[in-house]
């Protein structure tokens, strides 16, 4: 098959709704990609490439918010975007790849707010995924950001994003969609049974993850007897351009010895 990258993830302006990459073998498998809140598909640009050299067939998803050219429709839609718009943006997606091909096994590879929506979307059985691979995924968040929901009263406030210039969608976020982020985290934890997220699960956290806690994590993961999943603790390398714990997706955000390692940890796993 003919392998392609659209000038789209060069260019880092937006995320568009769905972009098909192909591996230039058969594909082996496919995986289902979903960025993180206010981020752009450019933060899964190298973890899509590598999926690709391992012949996965990539569906990259652009969450509602975050895929229309101008940055103003980018911002009002997050004004109103809730739970079940960025569920189905992933959904509808999952459909035609069943459709297109129903044959691939299927894997899950989100970062951040995308982990967290891949492991509901598990865990309430819309999905069957055969591997889950998730980068600092938003399952335990630790006290400082929980302080963000303090104002949830205010859903006209304007924020400023906590993502890195080069990674984000929108310069700032409207409170509206911290809640909508909060609606999806509380569906998770106030869920009933985990067992369907046992699965092979692949998990890179940072211990100093400024947003989402390694000790809840990990006590989640016990407490759920989650067997099937392995933790990878990431530590960036000094050359890594972005010192920001919680952004490590590619060389750039972790350094070019810590994403080495990653690489080939996921290229372990995969087989």
């Amino acid at each position: 098959m003919k392998f392609f990258f659209l000038s789209l993830f060069a260019l880092a302006i937006q995320a568009k709704p769905l972009e098909i990459l192909f591996p230039k073998s058969a594909p082996k498998a496919a995986v289902l990609m979903v960025h993180g809140l206010n981020n752009t598909t450019f933060v899964m640009k190298d973890l899509a490439e590598l999926f690709n050299s391992e012949d996965v067939l990539v569906y990259q998803i652009g969450l509602t918010g975050h895929q229309d050219e101008d940055q103003a429709q980018r911002y009002k839609k997050l004004e109103s975007v809730k739970a079940h718009d960025w569920k189905e943006d992933i959904l509808g997606p999952l459909k035609k790849l069943k459709k297109d091909h129903p044959k691939l096994p299927l894997y899950f590879a989100g970062y951040s707010t995308g982990g967290l929506l891949g492991a509901l979307l598990q865990a309430e059985g819309h999905i069957e995924l055969e591997k889950m691979l998730l980068f600092e995924p938003a399952l335990k968040l630790n006290g400082l950001t929980h302080l963000i929901r303090t104002l949830s009263f205010f859903p006209s406030l304007s924020l400023e994003s906590f993502a890195p210039e080069k990674y984000r969608a929108n310069k700032n976020m409207p409170m509206s969609a911290y809640n909508t982020f909060f609606d999806v985290y509380n569906e998770f934890n106030e869920l009933k049974s985990y067992d369907k997220l046992n699965i092979p699960t692949a998990l890179f956290i940072d211990k100093s993850d400024e947003l989402v806690s390694f000790k809840r994590t990990k006590k989640f993961l016990e407490n759920e007897k989650l067997s099937q999943w392995q933790i990878f603790e990431v530590k960036k390398s000094r050359d890594a351009k972005e010192k920001y714990k919680h952004l490590a997706t590619d060389e750039r955000s972790m350094g070019k010895e810590a994403w080495e390692l990653t690489r080939s940890r996921i290229s372990a796993f995969l087989k």
